[in-house]
């Protein structure tokens, strides 16, 4: 899966109103600009993964140490992946519901728009003939 820079701008926990205005702006950017905005966001995803890893892996030692889990040499491997699939899976369905949304915006323009079958209007549709 290819993770473009909307899509990082849209997932990673920044200020709603920079969000839309980068969004907004992006088509408008330099290649250089562009680069640099992605430089951010994939410094700012690392970062974001690292604290979710650590939050996970000082949870792990919480548990091993109630006795709920145990410790292994891997745990550590185990949560990254964990965390790490949790993005991808999060980013997944950002995509579909996006694609969703779109796909009915669409059907919902077709369907106002004018519609007609034989030259006449079907009933419904927004023709005026």
């Amino acid at each position: 899966m290819v993770v473009t820079t909307q899509q990082l701008l849209k997932f990673l926990p920044i200020d709603e109103k920079v969000r839309q205005d980068t969004l907004a702006k992006i088509g408008s950017y330099t290649p250089d600009q562009k680069l640099m905005l992605e430089k951010i966001l994939w410094s700012a995803y690392y970062d974001y993964l690292k604290a979710n890893i650590q939050y996970e892996f000082e949870r792990a030692l919480l548990d091993v140490q109630e006795g709920k889990r145990s410790m292994d040499k891997s745990l550590y491997r185990k949560i990254e992946d964990q965390v790490y699939q949790k993005f991808m899976r999060d980013l997944r369905e950002q995509q579909e519901s996006e694609t969703i949304t779109q796909l009915r915006d669409e059907f919902k323009q077709m369907i106002s728009s004018k519609v007609e079958v034989n030259g006449k209007a079907l009933p419904g549709s927004s023709s005026t003939k």
